[in-house]
């Protein structure tokens, strides 16, 4: 029997093949710098929303993990610490990390918008 693909299975995946298009053109005209700090960008935010699906599904099956509220400001409090760490030490290009961090934002709504096309009038994506 074949597991069903979740939902923010299938939004990262969407968004991983964007992030690739992406990181090839701005790596090929904006740098190494510029891609390095894309991928930095982009893991935070994969990583961030993984934890926040996991918590949002553990929730919703009944079984309660950890105080939400905590969770949450742990979860931050990472990122934040993390980011702090990459602006001390690594190699900076802000602009590459707000593109990094911003492309599953975008991927969010844009697989949402191309899933209900394709199930409306059945136009393949």
């Amino acid at each position: 029997m074949m597991k069903k693909n979740k939902l923010y299975q299938k939004i990262l995946i969407f968004s991983l093949i964007f992030f690739v298009i992406l990181y090839t053109v701005c790596n090929m005209f904006l740098g190494e710098t510029f891609g390095t700090n894309m991928i930095v960008g982009y893991l935070l935010s994969v990583l961030n929303f993984v934890g926040l699906s996991y918590k949002i599904q553990k929730s919703f099956d009944g079984s309660f993990v950890g105080i939400g509220i905590g969770n949450t400001f742990l979860r931050l409090l990472l990122v934040g610490f993390f980011l702090y760490l990459w602006f001390k030490k690594g190699d900076l290009n802000v602009w590459g990390l707000i593109v990094g961090l911003s492309v599953l934002t975008v991927s969010i709504p844009a697989y949402i918008f191309l899933e209900n096309r394709r199930k409306t009038d059945g136009t393949p994506a």
